[in-house]
């Protein structure tokens, strides 16, 4: 499994580091005081609907289809034989299709958030490298013997999480 390892999320301060970032832990960090860290901020704010709806995100339904490892979610329901074979009359290989098809803008994840464009890019580049963790780990266990190149592309603009096949086992 290729990929990098942005240390900084294994620290103790890790989230917060980067919560600090977001526009309106601030304010409600400085209504709370010191008692105001990332599990109160959690468990202020956070609603289930959002954490199961960004679930999918962090731990995608990957399944393989024509040989190729591709996120469920980002398939037609039907005919999903005629929208690979679209890629392929255009010359695209299996590992451009499993890119293209799989990869995620995360700052698209949140195109609803007041906040969104008053983010820090940093915010948006460790959700990415989070993501991208968990993804490995996903692939890893549903795919045994397969190696993937799993990965962060345009992290100082638009941070965009993809995956693919670099080996297939034999």
């Amino acid at each position: 499994m290729k990929m990098t390892h942005d240390s900084s999320r294994d620290e103790p301060n890790g989230v917060a580091r980067y919560l600090a970032l977001v526009p309106d832990f601030q304010p409600w960090r400085e209504r709370r005081g010191d008692s105001g860290d990332w599990r109160g901020y959690q468990a202020y704010v956070a609603r289930v609907g959002h954490v199961l709806a960004v679930l999918p995100y962090l731990w995608p339904p990957f399944v393989e289809i024509e040989g190729l490892v591709l996120n469920r979610d980002h398939l037609p329901r039907e005919d999903r034989h005629a929208y690979l074979q679209q890629f392929r009359d255009r010359g695209a290989s299996d590992g451009e299709i499993e890119y293209i098809v799989n990869h995620v803008h995360v700052p698209d994840m949140f195109l609803n958030d007041p906040d969104r464009d008053a983010v820090d890019a940093a915010v948006y580049t460790f959700f990415a490298g989070v993501m991208a963790e968990m993804w490995a780990h996903r692939l890893r266990s549903l795919f045994p013997g397969r190696e993937f190149a799993v990965g962060v592309a345009d992290e100082e603009s638009a941070p965009q999480v993809y995956v693919y096949t670099l080996a297939r086992p034999t």
